[in-house]
């Protein structure tokens, strides 16, 4: 008896860590697609700061951080810092160096951070025309990339739900198999 209650333990705590895996993973979509919603926020954020107040990048940057959530807010924050902190560093090297250092606690995928990294090809060395002219360019790339989000977490969240529940079904059946008995509980 002992021995069934064991098996059946076992089963519900390998069924419950795949179905949270799969959770997870369901769960990364729909946070990839927050995050991309963020940084196009904050860079309609930036294009008002440039276009309306003349504010330095340092303070332009620091006030996005604050307004935007989460860790694309923290990469405006990082890279105010750096600008603040590093005169000689340029505010496209600042904005890499922001990126890199907070890209693993994003959901952006490799394409995202490359697109993202665009940003800083004009910040601080052309005047306000061309630095809204970049803006507005990444700006329709995340466009896109906020397309592509939607429609992969469209076809994909559910598949990944049930990938967990299912994976971990097999494996219980696997180890049943294994043992050449016919089911969990024979």
């Amino acid at each position: 008896m002992e021995d069934h209650i064991l098996r059946i333990m076992g089963a519900v705590c390998i069924l419950t860590s795949t179905a949270l895996w799969g959770e997870m993973k369901a769960r990364s979509l729909g946070l990839r697609l927050t995050q991309l919603q963020h940084l196009q926020q904050a860079l309609r954020l930036l294009a008002t700061e440039i276009t309306y107040t003349a504010t330095p990048l340092p303070h332009a940057f620091q006030r996005i951080g604050n307004r935007v959530r989460g860790p694309v807010g923290e990469i405006f924050i990082v890279a105010a810092d750096y600008m603040k902190n590093h005169d000689e560093m340029s505010a496209g090297d600042a904005w890499k160096q922001a990126l890199q250092q907070k890209s693993e606690k994003t959901f952006f995928t490799g394409e995202d951070l490359k697109v993202a990294e665009q940003l800083g090809v004009s910040l601080g060395l052309s005047d306000g025309e061309g630095q809204l002219k970049q803006i507005h360019m990444v700006s329709q790339q995340l466009e896109y990339a906020l397309e592509e989000s939607r429609h992969a977490r469209n076809r994909n969240e559910r598949m990944w739900r049930y990938l967990g529940v299912l994976g971990g079904l097999a494996i219980i059946i696997f180890f049943c198999r294994r043992e050449g008995r016919s089911w969990i509980l024979i």
